[in-house]
């Protein structure tokens, strides 16, 4: 199910299905040319919540977008991504200063408690005052348990939109599911009143084994190219070190300024 040992997710799904959703929405009313079909369930960030199924990964992304004179500007990122048997998950984003220097951002959510921790650790040789983790709430309760499935509507729209599940495939040697979006964006209008229309694909390969999106691919005209996969998937409960605050740094708990409280 898993590879072990030494190989190497925040998407751009929400956003784009928000993109999506109003013309399928609409499409799926008018027309029962569709079908129900299984589809492993998964979170974009990370699986949180989903337990039992725990895993480190690196996550690199590459955005490419395109001017209007037609320059293409390109910027990646890499973060490293862990997940416990109880669904609490850590990622690492991998971060330059303006001199060059690494550093590293870190996000800790915890489903069960319904918090979330963020802190940074400097460069070496850099020296901050106040070292600091803040505690956020979570004013959503995320779902908890192991790998599901749901159905999804899966077919073809009268507005052009069509969705389809692809025939598994390995992403980096994990057993993954396809589904694939495509459809016709409308832009706006030009000078003329005529409406301005762009293609736009969605394309996510899930791990049903683990709930997460190993390769995700996205197109379209409001948003550029991006490509986002998970490599070095190695299965197994992390450090549970890895996701409590670090020695020496000051707590701040914001759940007291939102009303909540803490848990």
């Amino acid at each position: 199910m898993f590879r072990k040992g030494a190989q190497g997710m925040r998407t751009l799904a929400c956003a784009v299905l928000l993109a999506f959703g109003g013309g399928v929405a609409a499409a799926q009313a008018k027309s029962p040319a569709h079908t129900q079909t299984l589809f492993p369930e998964y979170y974009p960030i990370g699986g949180l919540g989903i337990t039992e199924a725990p895993y480190s990964a690196r996550q690199t992304t590459v955005r490419i977008q395109t001017a209007e004179n037609g320059q293409k500007f390109s910027t990646s990122e890499v973060s490293l991504w862990w997940r416990d048997a109880e669904g609490r998950t850590r990622q690492e984003r991998l971060m330059k200063m303006p001199s060059g220097q690494e550093y590293r951002s870190i996000d800790v959510t915890d489903p069960n408690t319904r918090i979330r921790m963020t802190w940074s650790t400097p460069p070496a040789g850099v020296a901050i005052g106040t070292r600091s983790v803040t505690i956020w709430p979570l004013l959503a309760k995320p779902k908890i348990g192991p790998p599901r499935w749901r159905a999804r509507t899966t077919g073809s729209w009268p507005n052009g939109y069509s969705e389809v599940i692809l025939e598994q495939q390995q992403v980096n040697g994990i057993d993954a599911l396809g589904l694939r979006i495509t459809g016709v964006m409308t832009l706006g209008t030009d000078q003329n009143g005529h409406d301005l229309k762009g293609s736009s694909l969605l394309e996510v390969w899930v791990s049903p084994a683990l709930g997460i999106v190993m390769r995700e691919i996205s197109d379209n005209p409001r948003f550029g190219r991006s490509l986002s996969e998970l490599s070095d998937v190695v299965g197994g409960d992390p450090d549970p070190a890895l996701f409590s605050p670090p020695a020496g740094y000051q707590v701040r708990d914001m759940r007291q300024n939102d009303g909540a409280g803490p848990n």
